[in-house]
Order: structure tokens, then C-alpha cells, then sequence
């Protein structure tokens, strides 16, 4: 892969991409990922997370706001993994694009306080990978769940009024309907704005399909 993704032109700022023909464009921060999980190929072939410069992700949004754009959704599956990144990128949002919806994917572990604050700040809504309660399930593909740890961090959300939502998959290995009731029961207790429910799709390429 690509180690330098300064070396690849912006298709927005390039004007590949006419950003004025569409609401809503697809903005990508980073490729990669850290994470490892089975049933994924986010992280194939790499270890690392390479991301694009801030100067060009100032540059792009002032370039969606100038052109109307109404809706970004935001193509970085760890978007608040360097939490002070993620920091500085809302705070340009903040300033540079105000007027856009945001749609980010985040892990709960890496949220604080002043992360939600800066989430509650800008016109955005928050995708989050649950997938599971069920600890025998997640061992099968690669993830770890502690109930109380992750109330904690989505509390933080709901105490700022931040817009979520969780998903869930269905059809798991070790995963039986029982258990799958017990992992919408938890999701549904953590008061999210929607619940996204997905059956497993076992992609070429993955660990699960292998």
C-alpha cells in the first residue's frame, strides 16, 4: 500500500470529483486500520493507519462549504484512535464547515469528555461497531467487550446530547438467538437515536471467510 497518501492527489481539490453535482460526498481521512476483526478486511495486509494531512483536510472543507455541500459521510473506521486528531479535525469542522452534516464511525474506548463536547458542538451523527454482547461470539471474530466500561463511555455521549447510533450483527459463530436478544436488550438500554441491525456477511479476503 501507498505509505505516503500525501503523494495522492485530492479528488476533490483535483476537481475529479465536481463536488457541486452532489449533497452529499464521501470524505476520506485515513486508510487502514489497527483493529484485526474476523470478519473484516479493513486491516488486510498492513498493520498501520496512514492518513492524509490536515492542510488537505482543511483545504477539502472549506472547498464542501463553499459548493453546498449538505452531507459528508467521513470513510475512517477508527476516526478518534489518535484522539487528538480527531480533536482538531472537529474543531475545523467547527469553524470551516458549520453548516454540514458529519457521519463518523468511532470506537467507544478512545471517547473523553471533551471529545463528546466537540461531537455536540458540530451537526454530526456517530456510527458504532457494538456487533455483540456475547463473549463467546466475540472471541470467534477477534473482539473484546466490557459491558460496564462501555456504558461508561456512551454515557458521555448521551450526557452531551450526542446523536448515535449501534450495530449489531446477526449470525455470529456461538451466537444463538437467545444471546442475539440479550445483545439488543443491552444496545437498546444505552438509549441510542437508532439501532442498526446487520446479518453477518462472510467477505472474501477475511479471517471468518478463511
Amino acid at each position: 500500500p501507498i505509505e505516503a497518501l500525501s503523494d495522492i492527489p485530492s479528488p476533490s481539490l483535483s476537481g475529479i470529483i465536481d463536488v457541486k453535482k452532489y449533497n452529499g460526498v464521501l470524505w476520506e481521512l485515513s486508510r487502514g486500520c489497527p483493529f484485526h476483526c474476523a470478519f473484516c478486511y479493513e486491516s488486510k495486509g498492513t498493520t498501520n493507519v496512514r492518513r492524509f494531512p490536515i492542510d488537505r483536510i482543511e483545504k477539502e472543507l472549506e472547498l464542501f462549504e463553499k459548493n453546498g455541500v449538505e452531507q459528508v459521510f467521513v470513510l475512517d473506521p477508527t476516526f478518534n484512535k489518535d484522539i487528538q486528531r480527531a480533536k482538531q479535525i472537529l474543531r475545523l469542522i467547527q469553524k470551516k464547515a458549520p453548516d454540514i452534516h458529519f457521519t463518523f464511525e468511532v470506537r467507544t474506548e478512545f471517547l473523553d469528555k471533551e471529545l463528546a463536547k466537540l461531537f455536540s458542538y458540530v451537526s454530526c451523527g456517530l456510527q458504532i461497531g457494538l456487533q455483540s454482547t456475547n463473549q463467546a461470539a466475540l472471541t470467534q471474530i477477534n473482539r473484546r467487550f466490557d459491558s460496564i466500561a462501555y456504558k461508561k463511555k456512551i454515557d458521555l455521549l448521551n450526557e452531551h446530547g450526542v446523536i448515535f447510533g449501534l450495530d449489531l450483527i446477526f449470525g455470529l459463530p456461538k451466537d444463538s438467538f437467545v444471546s442475539f436478544c440479550k445483545s439488543v436488550d443491552y444496545a437498546v438500554s444505552l438509549q441510542p437515536n437508532n439501532l442498526d441491525i446487520f446479518q453477518l456477511a462472510v467477505l472474501p479476503g477475511t479471517v471468518l471467510y478463511d
